[in-house]
């Protein structure tokens, strides 16, 4: 409409708004110029200009906070808008939302307010360890910082695509051209890699497949554990997950009833790990072995003989916390997700200094040719790699003996096989579960109970269980003989592993409503 005017008074307008004028020259007009004729293009003032009218004083002086931690939930709203365009810019929220009606402007306007926000916040407190992201960072770089640490903190999703290299790259990015060349922001030369901010998920950041574009833009990506320990974002992390957890151990190694060839193996790689320093760099093997340096163990037998219990012990033992981990735990039906979950545990491991223990071994630790999909080749790859590089102590667990890959096998340092109790240890298990408290009746005789063919898990349930007994009988009183031979008789009428037939279904008046089916769980009327 400006131009709607005589003449020279036009081509004076005209002239004001060329790219070599002061007023777009300085960025303090800009003219989307998409139309193609300047008559119909829109004009309108520059964010900075505008920025003082629209959001007062804040964005100049930052805001007014006292713990870096108000900082990072003052952060959330820039977390979401992040996220938002890069859903749009990489053509994921088309699929909800019609990518014509996305108001770039406003989203992009907000991301950058934002950030100037965040970088003087840091300015105001140079004693933060975050200030190093104000100072050592672009805009766009900072953006791609922030949000990881959101993903870390548990703000966003850590399986959503944002934090590929496509996905950050387009979060950082106003339009797509530019989220184009973004890319480069996340190179190993690039400031954040290279000055420890974030590295590709997987453990060290050395591969150099990581230095193609096109690579870099499928990797996942991930804050590094040098700069989450700065940041003193790891508790709160913790706090916002809840699987995966490392726990305690309250079990002691001197306190189980091992047979002495099981307990002079487990002796012989304690030994190894308390004096690593000694083993590694006294006597050189740590030049020698540059990866394969971890104490891999694989603990099988039939299941109550004290194999979760020997991994608490090791435990215990090294004074470690430890990690327990089953495959049901980690599986995703979606492509790739396990592979990062696997990934996710072995990193929590190694920060943790924890003992990283597999139980359910056997569906997923198993050959390779076995496999009879992709993916299963994909998962113990990936289990494969993560325990060559793996310097802890990892305890793989199963009820049977394993096929293992012959990659595998190489990297096993202990195999310890558990066999049912003898019955001079069975005696040993009772008197040990048996607590001091406990009433016992004159008559109780643990060697005559000793007798009975029993594992350690099943000894557990029949103390138990003889206990309740007597409570039921006398609240007061005390556990006698019968009350134990009565659990122990219990204990053993319930083995599925009896042989024998059992009818399934209704029955009413004498007669089965549903056929008998012939079962291996013994007699039971339903």
């Amino acid at each position: 409409m400006a131009l709607n005017r005589a003449g020279a008074e036009s081509l004076a307008i005209v002239q004001a708004l060329t790219d070599e004028a002061t007023l777009v020259g300085s960025e303090a007009v800009s003219v989307d110029r998409d139309s193609g004729r300047l008559r119909y293009s829109p004009i309108q003032l520059s964010r900075h200009i505008l920025e003082p009218f629209l959001y007062g004083g804040e964005h100049l002086a930052g805001w007014q906070l006292a713990t870096p931690e108000e900082l990072w939930q003052k952060c959330y709203p820039l977390f979401r808008a992040m996220h938002e365009r890069s859903e749009a810019l990489t053509g994921r929220r088309s699929r909800f939302l019609p990518f014509q009606g996305y108001n770039f402007e406003a989203v992009n306007r907000k991301i950058a307010q934002m950030t100037k926000t965040v970088r003087r916040t840091l300015d105001q407190h140079p004693e933060w360890p975050a200030g190093r992201i104000g100072t050592g960072l672009r805009d766009p770089e900072i953006q791609i910082a922030i949000a990881l640490v959101g993903k870390e903190l548990g703000f966003l999703d850590a399986h959503d695509d944002l934090f590929t290299g496509d996905g950050l790259a387009a979060c950082a990015s106003e339009h797509i051209p530019m989220a184009a060349s973004a890319i480069m922001y996340l190179r190993r030369d690039g400031a954040l890699r290279s000055a420890g901010f974030a590295r590709v998920c997987g453990g060290p950041d050395d591969a150099e497949a990581h230095e193609d574009d096109t690579v870099l833009r499928l990797c996942e990506f991930e804050l590094t554990p040098e700069f989450i320990a700065e940041l003193g974002i790891r508790e709160a992390r913790r706090q916002k997950r809840s699987r995966h957890m490392p726990r305690t151990p309250l079990v002691k190694l001197e306190d189980l009833v091992l047979s002495e060839s099981t307990r002079s193996q487990l002796e012989m790689l304690i030994s190894q790990l308390e004096h690593s320093s000694v083993l590694l760099d006294d006597w050189g093997f740590r030049e020698t072995l540059p990866y394969g340096r971890g104490a891999t163990m694989i603990f099988s037998g039939p299941p109550g003989v004290g194999k979760t219990a020997c991994a608490e012990g090791i435990a215990h033992r090294l004074e470690r916390p430890i990690l327990s981990i089953s495959y049901s735990e980690i599986q995703n039906c979606f492509v790739g997700e396990t592979e990062k979950n696997i990934v996710a545990v072995f990193r929590e491991a190694t920060e943790n200094n924890a003992v990283l223990f597999w139980d359910e071994a056997d569906a997923i630790f198993f050959d390779r040719d076995s496999a009879s999909r992709s993916w299963e080749v994909r998962q113990v790859n990936v289990l494969l790699q993560e325990l060559e590089h793996f310097e802890g102590v990892c305890i793989l667990c199963t009820n049977r003996k394993l096929t293992l890959d012959p990659a595998l096998e190489r990297r096993i340092s202990l195999k310890v096989e558990f066999e049912r109790p003898t019955r001079p240890m069975r005696e040993q298990i009772w008197r040990k579960l048996v607590p001091q408290k406990l009433p016992l009746a004159a008559d109780v005789n643990f060697g005559c109970l000793a007798r009975h063919d029993m594992s350690g898990g099943e000894i557990k349930n029949a103390l138990l269980n003889a206990a309740r007994i007597a409570l039921v009988r006398a609240p007061h009183g005390s556990v006698a003989m019968a009350d134990f031979e009565q659990a122990v008789a219990m204990e053993i009428s319930g083995r599925w592993a009896k042989t024998g037939s059992r009818s399934i279904g209704f029955h009413l008046q004498g007669r089965t409503l549903l056929a008998d089916i012939q079962t291996d769980a013994g007699p039971q009327t339903a």
